[in-house]
């Protein structure tokens, strides 16, 4: 009798194994790299010099804009010191993967947790969460984005005062980029442009592409 069942159990894994070795094997999950910019833009200075920041990038929607042309605006922008990096992280992780980014101190630090999830048409989700704590700006959203594309995330207006209390209105802005495969960057901060305008104490730039370690997110 013990023997009829171990010849039992060995047709059965003889089977099982042929069925799984039919299966098609899945591919591995894609690499995604997220590349998010954080920057803040004087309003007043700009409405000074007659322009309207609206027809830009409209404040008063949540809608992310293809902002192919606004990269390039915010470049001419930081060369009369209209503009502030604030922040410019990049991170690769997995298709679905959750990952979480910290760079700095308690008093300067940037916090970001992302999800990119490529979907059946190769457009790419990115859900994210931002926090700065030095300015304590936060975003919590979600983008689509063709790959390679960068997209307006979010924008909030606000008031705040410079070293010598005046009162100034700025946007803050978060452009967000994913790609299967790595980018150039965003590219409006460059650190060695002499007419770069960045706060020292407020710019954190996390090593480019890093593969962070993943946790799940607690939404």
């Amino acid at each position: 009798m013990p023997s009829k069942l171990f010849s039992l159990l060995v047709a059965l894994l003889v089977t099982f194994n042929a069925v799984r070795a039919d299966e098609p094997s899945k591919p591995a999950p894609k690499k995604v790299f997220v590349e998010v910019l954080v920057v803040e833009v004087a309003l007043d200075r700009l409405r000074a010099i007659g322009f309207d920041w609206s027809t830009i990038a409209d404040s008063g929607t949540n809608k992310p804009v293809a902002p192919d042309n606004l990269v390039g605006f915010l470049k001419a922008l930081r060369q009369y010191k209209l503009t502030t990096v604030l922040a410019e992280p990049s991170i690769m992780t997995l298709d679905g993967r959750p990952a979480t980014l910290a760079i700095g101190d308690q008093l300067k630090q940037l916090k970001l947790e992302i999800v990119p999830i490529v979907k059946g048409d190769n457009r790419i989700r990115v859900e994210y969460r931002l926090e700065l704590t030095e300015t304590g700006f936060k975003s919590d959203s979600a983008v689509e984005v063709e790959p390679g594309q960068a997209v307006i995330a979010s924008q909030v207006r606000s008031e705040t005062k410079d070293a010598a209390g005046k009162v100034r209105e700025v946007a803050t802005m978060v452009i967000v980029r994913a790609d299967t495969k790595p980018t150039a960057g965003i590219g409006t901060a460059d650190a060695s442009a002499p007419d770069s305008t960045s706060r020292p104490a407020a710019r954190l730039q996390a090593p480019t592409y890093q593969e962070i370690e993943s946790r799940p997110i607690k939404r």
